[in-house]
């Protein structure tokens, strides 16, 4: 069934993972994903979005195999609000390939905004066009 969600569902859905997240990195402190689709309009789940959800992990899990890289950790949840996948990787976050970014929010006050450290490795999958027609019209709400 597909539900309509609110903007402070959706609020209280991202601070719940920043909190997972931040519990993640304090336990294992290796490299974290997090992975969530971006989905336009207020209807966040559906067979359709789940199964291109399923179909990123998938993608993930073949980068994981390809760069030898083993997961510590994982997990998916699949709410009201979207789904969301979570990887702690076992590798050194500074190894070579990855890149030093600041852009973790340590401070969300509009006013004064901080940002943490992070390290990032980029691995890129194409993804061939997809020949099938769906019901599934992402604009139909504007």
């Amino acid at each position: 069934m597909e539900t309509t969600v609110s903007l402070v569902q959706m609020l209280d859905a991202r601070e719940r993972r920043v909190q997972h997240q931040q519990e993640l990195l304090a336990q294992y402190h290796k490299p974290l994903i997090c992975f969530t689709m971006n989905i336009c309009g207020p209807i966040k789940d559906s067979p359709l979005i789940r199964r291109g959800f399923a179909r990123g992990r998938q993608l993930l899990r073949q980068q994981f195999l390809r760069a030898k890289l083993t997961p510590l950790y994982q997990d998916a949840v699949r709410e009201v609000t979207g789904c969301e996948a979570f990887y702690v990787l076992d590798a050194d976050p500074l190894e070579p390939g990855t890149a030093v970014q600041r852009d973790v929010p340590v401070s969300f006050d509009p006013r004064h905004r901080q940002y943490g450290y992070r390290s990032a490795r980029e691995l890129w999958q194409t993804m061939p066009d997809s020949p099938e027609k769906t019901e599934h019209d992402p604009f139909r709400e504007l």
